[in-house]
């Protein structure tokens, strides 16, 4: 549901280009939409909040981290991964 929510804020062609990679300014476009859009920038919060708690969850039932790395490669944990870096909540 989440990953609806933010993608919904995103033209098109920028939700593409976070999935191929092929635009190194859509970091920066993320990066001030957040800063600019109070709807969006607590959407993405919200996002990224419930990944963490996720991982969080995973970590606590599965110390082998299998869980972890598994929603990390989903589609849902690489919108993580970009997002978190893009607003600089992950270096």
């Amino acid at each position: 549901i989440w990953t609806c929510s933010v993608l919904s804020f995103l033209p098109l062609p920028v939700v593409r280009s976070m999935i191929t990679e092929t635009d190194k300014r859509t970091p920066s476009v993320i990066k001030e939409k957040f800063r600019d859009d109070e709807a969006f920038r607590g959407h993405v919060t919200r996002y990224l909040d419930h990944f963490e708690k996720l991982l969080a969850d995973a970590k606590e039932c599965d110390p082998e981290n299998v869980l972890s790395s598994t929603f990390l490669s989903a589609e849902v944990g690489k919108l993580y991964v970009f997002l978190a870096r893009a607003v600089g909540r992950l270096n």
